[in-house]
């Protein structure tokens, strides 16, 4: 078998997973401390058994509701990975590991670090004069 059949797989397998574990917390879960979390991103081991879940919250959180948010993430996955397996065709359903992606909220940092400095003057020589 071709290498990039492996990968390609991965991919399709994240990308149903992604879509899975969105619409079970949209439709399924009714936890208020998961309320704004929005999943970002969804990685797949080699063997496929463990599905790296990354989410996000809109707002940035506080550290004391994102640790809210990873312990309601603990308690649903059991039955997220539940519905998971119904909606992804698999021999067996991975294993879900939820995790707050800091990305995302470092680049809203950044872009509001970048938007509050000044633009330079375009043509400081002739400013002197």
């Amino acid at each position: 078998m071709p290498r990039g059949n492996n990968f390609q797989r991965s991919e399709r397998v994240s990308s149903a997973i992604l879509r899975a574990v969105s619409t079970a917390l949209r439709s399924k879960v009714k936890d208020p401390r998961l309320e704004g979390c929005i999943i970002n991103a969804v990685e797949m081991t080699k063997d496929l058994s463990v599905a790296h879940v990354r989410w996000y919250m809109v707002p940035d959180p506080t550290e004391e509701q994102q640790s809210d948010a990873q312990a309601a993430f603990k308690s649903v996955s059991g039955m997220v990975r539940s519905y998971v397996g119904a909606q992804v065709r698999m021999r067996s359903t991975p294993e879900l590991r939820f995790s707050f992606d800091r990305g995302v909220a470092n680049r809203r940092r950044v872009e509001e670090l970048l938007s509050q400095v000044q633009p330079a003057p375009e043509d400081m020589g002739e400013s002197e004069s």
